[in-house]
């Protein structure tokens, strides 16, 4: 997960590729741009942290599967995460 500050330098950097794209004109002011990206990165990892709590969740029915080395935590955590993430239409 990415930390406030670096949610900024990436918004920052966006923007910046953004604006130098000849092909692309900002509707609005940058610093409105930019708080935007800010907004969209950060409800993305906010997302994500709701999955990864999900994930933690529902693993611990797994729990005597993995004790007696029946399954693997990561795989099935990936698996449940994959599986959360489709059907809340979330890209990884």
């Amino acid at each position: 997960m990415l930390s406030r500050r670096e949610i900024q330098a990436l918004a920052q950097a966006v923007t910046a590729r953004l604006e130098a794209d000849p092909d692309v004109e900002f509707l609005q002011p940058r610093d409105r741009v930019l708080d935007e990206i800010v907004a969209a990165l950060t409800e993305n990892m906010e997302e994500e942290r709701r999955i990864d709590a999900e994930c933690r969740r529902l693993l611990q029915s797994y729990a005597p599967e993995i004790e007696r080395g029946r399954a693997d935590p990561r795989k099935i955590y990936r698996m449940i995460k994959e599986k959360l993430a489709a059907e809340r239409g979330f890209v990884l």
